[in-house]
């Protein structure tokens, strides 16, 4: 299944277009909750566009900042 396929079929089930719970995703991003979705789509084609000149090096600081907030979690 290719990447693609597999997003596609998680969001056939989800009203948005990301996974986040908006509450607490916009408390973390500091917006409002009602702007969130507008906050994630500009974000996310950001990245998308980053991904298609520098999918290595993206991909390694996504890494990074998932470690990141992995280990503020074990906290």
């Amino acid at each position: 299944m290719s990447i693609e396929r597999a997003i596609a079929s998680i969001r056939e089930d989800r009203r948005a277009d990301y996974l986040f719970d908006t509450k607490i995703a916009s408390e973390a991003v500091g917006c409002e909750a009602t702007k969130y979705g507008d906050w994630w789509y500009r974000t996310r084609r950001k990245l998308i566009c980053l991904a298609a000149v520098q999918p290595g090096e993206l991909a390694a600081e996504l890494a990074l900042i998932i470690a990141e907030g992995a280990k503020g979690r074990r906290k």
